[in-house]
């Protein structure tokens, strides 16, 4: 009897780690596809974040323009980044 049982246990054991890693297999898939899906749907552009995106040369509204003078003349770099990119609200506070 005692054999019985312990082979039962270990093929419990065996069966628990099969399923274990099989969950993992396919969590780590649908996040891979979640991730595929998310960079398609930002590449296409068709967001409302890309239709206010401003264009190379574009020029800045008197809005803006009134609060920051010193961009109006010359030519100037303005980098707009996202506030939920933590990465990004990082690196524009060093």
């Amino acid at each position: 009897m005692t054999a019985l049982l312990v082979a039962s246990l270990v093929a419990a054991v065996v069966w628990l780690a099969v399923l274990t890693v099989t969950q993992l297999v396919v969590i780590r898939q649908l996040s891979a596809l979640t991730v595929r899906s998310t960079t398609l749907w930002s590449s296409l552009g068709s967001g409302a974040s890309s239709a206010f995106a401003p264009t190379i040369g574009f020029r800045l509204g008197e809005e803006t323009a009134k609060e920051y003078p010193d961009l109006v003349e010359g030519r100037r770099l303005v980098v707009s980044v996202s506030t939920t990119c933590n990465a990004c609200v990082d690196l524009v506070d060093q």
